[in-house]
Formats: C-alpha cells, structure tokens, sequence
C-alpha cells in the first residue's frame, strides 16, 4: 500500500461509475434471516477510474447515537495501490451480497 492514501471530496466523484462493492462476511448473530450462503457486509465501494474508492468503517456506538447498528462512517479515498489490491483479490475482499 502506498504510504499516503488522500482524503478526497465529494466532489470528485462527480462523472465516476461505481464498478464493484466488497466486503467481508458479516455476524452471522446480527444477520437474523436463514441464509444458506454467507452474508457480505460492503466495506467498499470501487470506481472506474481504479485509484477512487469509498470505505464505509463501523460507527463507534459510545460516539453516535443512530439508533442504528448498520450506520457507518463514510470516506472518499484516492489510492492506485489499495484500490487494485481489494479489486484483485477475491479471497479477503468479497464481492458483496447484502444490501447498502
């Protein structure tokens, strides 16, 4: 990963199509529907111009208040580096089959 992964604006997204989500299983405790197949929760969200990504972090719960387990932080990143590794590897980063 590159040392510096930069926070970037909303406004840069502008004119991006979305190309894939990831994640990683999510609590089978949390998740209360019977499911045969594993549930993804989506961590992260890759663009089209493969360095933009948004990374979607569990809230603190003694933080914010949300009434809400599935609230997450959101932020915008630029890095080449890490968007490729998440996109070429499906092992650790699944594609995500749970709603956003």
């Amino acid at each position: 990963m590159s040392l510096v992964t930069r926070p970037v604006n909303i406004v840069k997204l502008i004119g991006l199509k979305i190309v894939d989500i990831r994640g990683w299983e999510g609590d089978p405790k949390k998740d209360k529907t019977p499911r045969r197949d594993k549930l993804y929760q989506p961590m992260w969200i890759l663009f089209n111009d493969k360095k933009t990504y948004i990374e979607l972090e569990e809230q603190d719960p003694y933080d914010f208040h949300d009434c809400s387990s599935i609230a997450r932080y959101i932020r915008i990143r630029q890095d080449e580096e890490r968007w490729k590794n998440i996109m070429d590897d499906l092992s650790h980063y699944p594609k995500v089959n749970s709603d956003i």
